[in-house]
């Protein structure tokens, strides 16, 4: 299943999209209820003319203020995953990858209301909500990042892998960010807990990230987990 939406970026076109695959034998994204991928352009140009400044960018996520801080750059572009599982006594986390659940909804609902009427578990960044990459499993591992081209308007997927695949693939808000950002790259996405459902069994929450793109041109940006073909079989 396959979701997004399209929009026009340096020139071209940069499609953002969820990706979700299922697995015979058991289903890895079977609480994930909702996914949506939205980005603006870094860059700003300093003027006083209003047709430069309508073109500035405009992305900016106060729990990850890093992403876009440079905004020198034409080809750098920031992103927000909005997304949502299912949680509590009826749901398998697990297999969410959502190692952590339990004790990070228990941290941010343990969290005193701060003005106005946020949790922020002791940090600016909010109460993080840990999403497991899963690296050791590669058919099953849990991905951001991007490919070049897009569909077309019918669906037909004509991606194709970056020539660059370790610069393709997310593991942190922004590139090198290191351990002070990131401490937990090698294993975790740290999302942050927007809130949660009136019943508790819906946790809702983001992850902003940058990507500074090789060239102008097409890409689609995507966030999946799920069953892929093991490396000899050509998987993407």
């Amino acid at each position: 299943r396959r979701a997004g939406r399209v929009g026009r970026w340096a020139r071209r076109g940069l499609a953002a999209a969820v990706l979700a695959a299922l697995c015979v034998g058991g289903v890895r994204g079977d609480n994930f209820r909702y996914g949506d991928i939205r980005w603006a352009n870094c860059y700003r140009e300093i003027s006083t003319d209003p047709a430069v400044l309508a073109r500035n960018g405009d992305f900016y996520d106060p729990k990850f203020p890093e992403v876009c801080a440079d905004r020198t750059n034409r080809l750098r572009v920031g992103f927000t995953i909005t997304a949502t599982w299912a949680v509590g006594t009826n749901a398998n986390s697990a297999r969410s990858m959502l190692t952590y659940a339990t004790e990070d909804i228990d941290a941010f609902k343990a969290s005193p209301e701060l003005p106005p009427y946020k949790k922020m578990c002791g940090s600016e960044r909010g109460c993080r909500l840990r999403l497991s990459r899963n690296t050791d499993t590669p058919t099953h591992e849990r991905r951001i990042g991007y490919r070049l081209g897009i569909s077309d308007t019918s669906g037909v997927d004509f991606t194709r892998p970056s020539p660059t695949p370790q610069d393709a693939v997310i593991s942190c808000p922004i590139k090198d960010g290191g351990p002070s950002l990131c401490p937990n790259s090698a294993t975790d996405f740290d999302f942050r807990i927007d809130r949660l459902s009136e019943d508790e069994t819906l946790v809702y929450a983001r992850y902003s990230f940058e990507i500074l793109f090789p060239d102008e041109g097409d890409y689609t940006v995507f966030f999946e987990g799920g069953c892929r073909p093991p490396p000899h079989l050509g998987g993407p």
